[in-house]
Parts: C-alpha cells; sequence; structure tokens
C-alpha cells in the first residue's frame, strides 16, 4: 500500500464499490403496510440514539405505531453507532426489554 494506508481502511470502500451496484440493481422491496406490520406476534422494540441521523429514524418511527405493544427508545446522547460504541449499554437495554417479556 502506498501512503502507508492500511488494507483495513481500504476495505469499507472496496465492500462499498462491489455491493452497491448489485443493491442499486435489484427490484424494490415490496411494499409493507402498517397492517401487515401489525400481523407481527413477537415483541418489537425499535431504538435509535437521540443524535442519529434523521434520515435512520424515519422508519423506526413510522413503524413503531403500527405494532401493538412495541416500544419505540431514543437513548439520549448516542448516534447510529451506539451498539458498537457503547455495547455494555446496549447489552444492558436489550437484557432490560428481554426481561420486561
Amino acid at each position: 500500500m502506498t501512503g502507508g494506508t492500511s488494507r483495513s481502511k481500504l476495505m469499507p470502500t472496496t465492500w462499498n464499490g462491489r455491493t452497491l451496484p448489485l443493491l442499486f440493481a435489484a427490484p424494490p422491496p415490496p411494499p409493507i403496510s402498517c397492517e401487515d406490520l401489525g400481523k407481527l406476534d413477537f415483541p418489537v422494540s425499535f431504538v435509535v440514539g437521540q443524535d442519529t441521523r434523521a434520515f435512520y429514524k424515519v422508519v423506526s418511527k413510522a413503524a413503531s405505531p403500527c405494532l401493538p405493544g412495541s416500544k419505540f427508545i431514543e437513548v439520549p446522547n448516542a448516534r447510529h453507532l451506539w451498539p458498537v460504541q457503547n455495547p455494555a449499554a446496549f447489552s444492558q437495554l436489550v437484557l432490560d426489554f428481554l426481561n420486561d417479556r
């Protein structure tokens, strides 16, 4: 590698370069209605970070009211990668959710 760039730093770019054309060539996913979501028969929790970009929150905020008994949780001072950035707190949140069931 030139300029001291490690291979691991190039992997995300390489991965995207190989997969994005396939993603954009795929047919669109089937539409899912609120009624469809309401048929799910298991506990669901939607978790987003307070500082997550709005783009990523839109789907969770829209889907949560469609599922009876679902929880929408916004984690204070957290971003989209919060589970990776604070795995202990994320694990505790998951355990709390499971223990409430």
